[in-house]
């Protein structure tokens, strides 16, 4: 134990001496980034009894950086996601209380500030008013830019016609419309005022704290000080380190204090503290790769500590893995025999794992994972290409280096980790490559391209074999901004075999320059992949399976994943047979010496047998393998659901702020579940962010339970109610989501969902707006089933691949609507299947039938499909609008619309002429096209997700009375059960019992199931309660010889007995105790009463 400091401090006489009006300022320097002291230098100590600097919890300090011409550095502060307007966690807050007997009138607030490297950002200025009430100072300022003159904005405000106040005053300073990887400067933060007053000399002591063991965490006060005026309240929050939990807080002698963290201590006398933790076990993952993947390519969620250079992690931790691919290396399996390329670890021992990766014939490949931002070596490189480069360079030679948006120094660049030239224009930067081929054949160029800011449109894709003469192979069109184009192209016969090959990106430039006016160049590079036909050596042998996966006579595979097949040399796999799984075709990849087939939806316990006929692979030279392979496995137990508390029950805003806070805290790398009781929780005006892994938001009910805000501007990307900002394995059912902006007073787009993170699922949602409703990101996979959602305009919006499954669409009162507008990013785009398209209302109905359009083409070459749907309300006869003069749909389609009445629509009259041109597909799909669009095809992804076993209800129990108590059967795939009082939740139970409270008055109880994500069943069946003293207890009963015994009949119950066939034996009614005489053997016997409904078996002899 180490007490970190000890002052004596005795009593002092009070005193009363007169101040004289004086001016005191209070100052943060701020120039020490991360070391910024909390307490503020004070021209005069005598008259502020505390300072405070506090850092909100959605902002970092990521460092100090001057601006031109300044000599100082400014703290660089970053949020954790973009926010539209002033919203709390997003504030630097600046806090000062006079002493004692003082009053302070707070007369001016001042500070520099600058933007590093951002067009965004804007700040919100407020001081405190009583009672956690504020008042804006000044709005929406806009720092300069450190790079532009004038470089940075002094920022000085009057503060006139303030009241002196012996309270503390405090200083906000909100950021908002700022990106989360760009920062806002700040230096030299200060608090003006006068002081006046009888300065009360009172008694100060001493807070010394200590933590025990003392690597164990530290602790954080509240106000922060050493020293504290008799009576203040200090909240003292115990933070634990790597390996501990909080026990509780110990006074000097070894008496325990609390078990509250955090913890309210006043203080009336020196006081030492001692927050004591418990220590934890914790365990080792060691991971692996082989194939030829890097080991960056394995992700792990939570991270893990490094101890000792291995990554721990606590007991109990839940752990996921990640094995991500790209266009040249495959993902296989891991050792441990698991083919899903995500893995759930409970970490309860240590691990030692390898991931087994195959790869096509490749030359060097470019992931952009790394930092890097000039002569960047390939990141994967064949035989003699280990210093393949990647330059940025002009026509005379010179290189420079770019912007570095790699994944690891920037996160990426819209979705994707990339170089972004961001040289003048006029400078005529390009990208360029080089290789050696000398051992390939068949060589192809694959890469993104996306722009930013502006660019030329076009960019040529050109090689050449001596660095001086070019050829074009093709060109690369760009159109909208934000969008990555993938291209693959085929070099000439000339390069195959060459000991040098070079290959530039080579703008255009007689080509429009598109995008937004700006001096630099925004083209951005990713995904560079060379690929090629490898040397073939023909050995005149066929190939030798080595090993499978699942292997023969193997139990306990997943029920879905895939079946790995490796082979001693590189195959390739006949057109013409397949291979089967109990008679089912599967379709064959191959990777290098590797060939997986992926299936999905097994059933679990069963035995499985995969086939793979004789001749269907071969090696490249064509030396087939004659045998047939057959692999006999058996498919795991179904999972059951750890039995599992809700980790949050919320019934106001507060709380579930609150429990969201706590969500991002937490390290233990399981789901986190909140559940919401009915209500309204009001966000304000700003953005409620979630950025944590596996958050489900359960309500008790849609149409109990609305989340709302209401945005004051309106904006695509500053008023969404929920920002899912890289937010994965989301979980939401049974809420209603609403952003109130009065979209019908003055227009604008007021979204509700804003999505950008991936493998999230809406179940029985509802998102009420008007424009933008919901907006999606351009990477993603989300589900939504059973959901509503409302608006006028582009109400569902953006990119990814997003499954709208039996959902409705409904369309407030407007002419003109448009239900979509996508972006081209995904591979499927927006699928609506079986999903209802109708009016909010009678007086909605009337004005958007036959006016309304089913989308709009946004960016890049956007899809949307709607497959057997029910449209209440009919579009235009075009059905499809426009909305960009350059954006042509890839797909705008449907299949099987029907009427109100049930009849199929006319699709002749679709559009296909949009006003960028003619669409070359049928907007009405054919049978065997629509049947493409399944959940598992748009949604499967390379790790097989299947979202619907998410969305899969539990069973609703089923009640009886016993003594006195609710009971109801146990079930293995049940979470916990919620039990609710005439409409109110009451209690949250991992237990099948509820005993029952005094009821007064008549009562009626029902109890809901949750399932794994926390989504609750339907009502169980409901049991009314007339007061506990009215409820009798079932009666004892047994067989005794050949007697029916019945004892303690306190109601008319019905008596029936069957055999063990089901037929009747005897059957009747009776309120008094019963001995029944019965043949000898075995029977069933059912009592039932308005209060229990038992079944037993009982044996007479």
């Amino acid at each position: 134990m180490k007490i970190q400091r000890l002052f004596l401090f005795t009593f002092l006489l009070a005193a009363v001496s007169a101040f004289a009006q004086t001016s005191v300022t209070a100052t943060w320097p701020f120039d020490q980034g991360t070391a910024n002291p909390s307490v503020a230098q004070i021209n005069n100590d005598t008259a502020v009894t505390l300072s405070s600097f506090v850092l909100g919890s959605h902002l970092i300090c990521t460092g100090i950086q001057a601006p031109n011409t300044e000599s100082v550095s400014y703290s660089k502060i970053q949020p954790d996601a973009q926010t539209g307007s002033a919203t709390p966690g997003h504030e630097l807050s600046f806090m000062l209380k006079p002493s004692k007997g003082l009053l302070f009138t707070p007369t001016r607030v001042s500070f520099k500030t600058s933007r590093f490297g951002t067009d965004g950002g804007l700040l919100v200025l407020s001081r405190s008013t009583g009672e956690g009430a504020e008042e804006i100072i000044a709005q929406d300022i806009k720092p300069d830019r450190n790079n532009v003159d004038p470089f940075f904005t002094v920022c000085d405000y009057p503060l006139e016609g303030l009241t002196a106040s012996g309270e503390p005053f405090v200083f906000k300073i909100y950021i908002h419309s700022l990106g989360s990887t760009k920062q806002i400067g700040f230096y030299n933060i200060a608090i003006t005022g006068d002081i006046e007053g009888s300065l009360i000399e009172v008694a100060k002591y001493a807070l010394n704290t200590a933590v025990s063991p003392a690597e164990a965490g530290d602790i954080t006060l509240s106000p922060p000080g050493d020293t504290f005026d008799e009576g203040s309240e200090i909240t003292l929050t115990a933070n634990k380190a790597f390996g501990y939990t909080f026990s509780h807080w110990e006074d000097g002698q070894g008496t325990v204090l609390s078990e509250e963290n955090p913890y309210v201590h006043t203080i009336t006398a020196d006081t030492n503290l001692i927050a004591v933790f418990d220590q934890l076990n914790t365990y080792g993952l060691v991971l692996s790769v082989e194939g030829g993947a890097n080991d960056y390519m394995i992700s792990a969620s939570p991270a893990g500590t490094m101890v000792n250079d291995t990554l721990r992690y606590e007991e109990a931790t839940q752990v996921s893995l990640k094995a991500s691919g790209n266009k040249i290396l495959t993902f296989n399996n891991w050792s441990s025999g698991e083919t899903n390329s995500e893995l759930l670890l409970d970490m309860n021992h240590d691990y030692e794992l390898t991931a087994y990766y195959s790869a096509v014939d490749f030359i060097a490949g470019w992931d952009f994972y790394l930092p890097g931002n000039s002569g960047r070596i390939a990141d994967f490189a064949s035989e003699g290409n280990s210093a393949s480069t990647l330059i940025l360079r002009n026509a005379e030679g010179n290189a420079t280096g770019w912007l570095d948006k790699s994944q690891q120094a920037a996160g990426g660049y819209e979705g994707r980790p990339a170089a972004v030239n961001w040289k003048n224009l006029t400078d005529k930067y390009y990208y360029q490559i080089s290789f050696d081929a000398t051992n390939f054949t068949d060589i192809k160029v694959a890469s993104a391209l996306l722009f930013n800011y502006n660019a030329y449109s076009k960019i040529k894709l050109e090689y050449s074999l001596d660095n001086e003469s070019f050829t074009t192979v093709d060109t690369i069109r760009m159109s909208d901004n934000k969008v990555w184009y993938d291209t693959e192209f085929s070099l000439p016969a000339d390069a195959d075999h060459a000991s040098k090959v070079y290959v530039r990106w080579l703008p255009d430039y007689s080509s429009p320059v598109l995008g937004t006016e700006s001096n630099n160049d925004g083209t951005s590079i990713s995904d560079i992949y060379i690929t090629g036909t490898g040397l073939i050596y023909d050995d005149g042998k066929a190939p030798v399976l080595l090993s499978s996966v699942p292997a023969d006579q193997s139990t306990g595979a997943s029920a879905t994943g895939k079946i790995v097949l490796s082979f001693d040399e590189k195959i390739k796999l006949s057109d013409s047979l397949f291979a089967t799984l109990d008679a089912l075709p599967l379709e064959g990849l191959v990777s290098g010496k590797t060939l997986s087939f992926a299936y999905r939806s097994l059933d679990y316990a069963k035995e499985y047998e995969f086939i793979l006929p004789a001749n269907a692979v071969s090696d490249l030279t064509d030396n087939f393998l004659d045998s047939v392979i057959t692999i006999r496995f058996t498919t795991m137990e179904r999972p059951v659901v750890s039995k599992k508390l809700y980790d949050a029950v919320v019934s106001n805003t507060e709380e579930l702020l609150a429990a969201l806070d706590a969500a991002h805290a937490s390290q233990t790398g399981e789901r986190y579940r909140i559940l919401l009781k009915n209500g309204e929780y009001d966000l304000g005006s700003g953005i409620t962010t979630i950025t944590a892994d596996k958050v489900s938001l359960i309500g008790q009910s849609r149409e109990g339970v609305l989340v709302y805000n209401t945005s004051i501007n309106e904006g695509i990307s500053i008023t969404s109610t929920i920002f899912l900002s890289g937010a994965t394995g989301f979980y939401a059912q049974d809420i209603s989501f609403q952003n109130k902006y009065p979209y019908m007073n003055s227009t604008g787009r007021a979204v509700v969902l804003r999505d950008t993170g991936t493998k999230n699922i809406f179940k029985n949602i509802s998102l009420l707006s008007f424009q933008d409703t919901y907006y999606s990101g351009n990477s993603g996979r989300m589900y939504f089933e059973d959901c509503q959602i409302n608006g006028v305009v582009d109400f569902i919006c953006g990119g990814s691949d997003i499954f709208f499954n039996r959902c409705l669409l409904a369309l407030e009162k407007r002419g003109g609507n448009c239900i979509t507008a996508p972006s081209g990013t995904g591979n499927w785009g927006y699928v609506f299947s079986d999903c209802t398209i109708d009016g909010v209302d009678d007086e909605a109905r009337a004005v958007v039938n036959g006016t309304y359009s089913l989308g709009r083409p946004w960016q890049g070459a956007p899809r949307a499909v709607y497959l057997n749907t029910l449209m209440k309300v009919v579009p235009t006869a075009a059905g499809w609008t426009n909305m960009s003069e350059t954006v042509l749909p890839a797909l705008f389609a449907e299949y099987n619309s029907v009427n109100a009445n049930g009849e199929s629509i006319d699709l002749s009259n679709r559009m296909k002429t949009f006003t960028a041109g003619t669409v070359t597909y049928n907007p009405a799909l054919t049978a065997e096209q629509a049947a493409q669009f399944t959940v598992d095809n748009v949604l499967g992804g390379s790790d097989a997700w299947q979202p619907t076993l998410a969305t899969e209800q539990a069973e609703a129990p089923v009640l009886s009375l016993e003594a006195g108590h609710l009971v109801w059967d146990s079930s293995a795939y049940v979470l916990c059960y919620v039990v609710c009082r005439d409409g109110e939740i009451v209690d949250v139970t991992t237990s099948c019992s509820y005993e029952l409270p005094d009821v007064p008055e008549s009562a009626e109880f029902v109890v809901r199931a949750a399932n794994e994500q926390g989504g609750l069943s339907e009502a169980s069946n409901p049991v009314l309660i007339t007061g506990l003293q009215s409820v009798p207890l079932a009666p004892e009963f047994y067989a005794l010889g050949n007697t029916l015994v019945l004892k303690g009949v306190a109601e008319s119950l019905h008596l029936s007995l069957y055999d063990l066939t089901g037929l009747p034996v005897k059957s009747f009614e009776t309120d008094s105790d019963v001995e029944l005489s019965m043949k000898p053997g075995v029977y069933v016997l059912r009592l039932r009463s308005l209060h229990y409904d038992k079944r037993a078996v009982l044996v007479f002899k």
